[in-house]
Formats: structure tokens, sequence, C-alpha cells
């Protein structure tokens, strides 16, 4: 019996690290920690057009093989798709078919960034794909080898659904984090984004499906849209949140929430717009499902 109860907790340690653990190093080249502070920082760009700039991120999304084709044991570069996630308002509103993102360079500990032309459509017909009723959008995009070789990708499996916030015991006061450019404003050379935190604000959260967007105690600017919302917890305080997590010094608890899609506001009685300084965030179940209408 006492064996029986060992191995079932070994088998839940695993079906965590595989949910909530990177499959990379455990540091980059500089030798900073990858946990998901970095590496969602490396991941999220500033994106600019006329009359538009906001915040997005890049996921990977592995390619569909045909049965013919032979599996191998490393899943290369070339069989991932790279999409580019944001609000789907900061595409709708640039004039014009291009956009710009700040990506970049990586060479001997130092990042560079340079813009990299986007083209989001043709005439009126959009690259990208929205979501029917949410301000969430998604596109694939090709980037050029000279993207920095220090990248690390970000999949689809850290993003967090209704039963993994019940397991995790997420709920309303929490501390989370989001990464954006406001005012399109950076952080050094390389056009990093800007961290900042606050708690979740509304209750309840779940189920997604109606509760589908929810409040994010920070004040939102322009350029903030479509930054990535995120919760981080160290491994020594995350280990008291469930029975699967009973690993001392385990694995850090880390997933994508969702997105800022703008600020909450109200119109007074004199038709005015008062700003509230809350950010309005979509559920990744949202996120997933753009993703999903790429062709």
């Amino acid at each position: 019996m006492h064996n029986t109860k060992k191995m079932t907790k070994i088998l839940l340690l695993i079906i965590g690290l595989s949910i909530f653990g990177f499959s990379f190093s455990q540091t980059d080249s500089l030798g900073i920690d990858l946990d998901l502070n970095i590496v969602l920082m490396k991941n999220t760009y500033l994106i600019s057009g006329n009359n538009s700039c906001g915040t997005g991120f890049i996921v990977t999304k592995e390619k569909k093989k045909n049965n013919e084709k032979k599996k191998t044991s490393k899943r290369a570069k070339k069989d991932l798709n790279y999409i580019f996630i944001t609000a789907a308002h900061v595409l709708d509103s640039i004039i014009g078919n291009e956009a710009y993102i700040y990506l970049r360079t990586y060479d001997n500990g130092i990042y560079k960034t340079f813009p990299f032309p986007l083209l989001i459509r043709n005439k009126r017909t959009n690259y990208y794909k929205k979501h029917p009723t949410m301000d969430v959008a998604a596109m694939y995009v090709t980037l050029p080898k000279i993207f920095d070789n220090n990248y690390f990708s970000l999949s689809e499996g850290l993003f967090i659904n209704d039963n993994d916030i019940k397991t995790w015991n997420i709920r309303t006061g929490e501390t989370i984090n989001c990464l954006g450019f406001p005012y399109c404003s950076y952080d050094s050379i390389g056009c990093f984004p800007i961290l900042r935190s606050g708690k979740i604000a509304s209750y309840p959260i779940i189920p997604s499906s109606v509760y589908s967007t929810f409040y994010f105690d920070f004040e939102v600017y322009p350029g903030n849209s479509g930054g990535p919302v995120y919760f981080f917890e160290d491994g020594m305080k995350a280990r008291s949140r469930s029975d699967q997590y009973f690993l001392m010094g385990g694995p850090h608890l880390q997933f994508i929430m969702g997105l800022v899609s703008q600020q909450r506001y109200v119109v007074d009685d004199t038709k005015d717009t008062i700003f509230i300084k809350l950010a309005r965030v979509i559920h990744s179940k949202y996120i997933l499902e753009t993703i999903e209408m790429l062709p």
C-alpha cells in the first residue's frame, strides 16, 4: 500500500512537470534562470503601424504532418508554426497593409532591436484571424534568419484552463503579471516590454465560457493592448496549493491566463467617459480558440 501511494505521487509529479515545467535548459546564455518571467519577456514584442501600436506575443504550434512522413525524436524549428497573438483592435486600427514587429537580435550577450515588416492585409482581406466574439487576433509569421538565436518558444500547453484554475485554487486577490509597451515605451535597447503586476480584481473568474473576461487591478495605457497576462509563483510557495504539488523546491507554478483587451470605463450623466484603473483581461480559452481558426 505504501509503495502504491509513492508511485501515485511520482506519477502526479510527472504530470505537473509536463504541464507547468519547461522542456528547455534551466538557464540561458547569460546565466539567467529560465522561468516564465524571462521566457515570456523574450516572446513579447511591440507592434506598430499607421495610427496604432500595441503589444503582441509569439507562440509555437506544431505543423500538421502527413501520415507518410517519418517521426523524428527531436522536433526541429522548421516543424513549428510561429503565431503572433494580439488584441484584434490593435490590428484593425492600423491603416494600410503593413505593420512592424520590433524583433531582436542577440550577439555576445547584447540584445538589439530591429523593425520587421509584417503584411497584415491585402486591401480589404485580413491575413489574421479574429475571434468572432472576443478582442483576440492571431496570424502566422515567418521569422527572419537574424532573429534572436537565444530565443525559447512558448507552446499552447502554457495556457491555463478552468480545470487548472480549480486544481491550483487560483482566485480573486491573487497577484498576476502583465507585459506591455505603455504609450509604445520600452526598456533597454533590446525593446523589451515593461512588466507590471496587480491583483485579480473581479469575482467569479470561472467558468470562462460564462465569465469570458475578468478585471486586473492595474492602469492600462495605449500600447498595453494585446499584452500577455500571466501567473507566476515560486515552487516553494506553490507546493501548498494542491496535493499534486508535494515536492519542496519543485518547478514553478506558471501559466498564461489571457491578454489585455482594454481599460474599464463608464459613461457619466454628462456623457463623459470616465476611465477606471482596471484592465479587462480576456481568458486564455479564447486565445486558443482563435489559434484553432488558423488554417
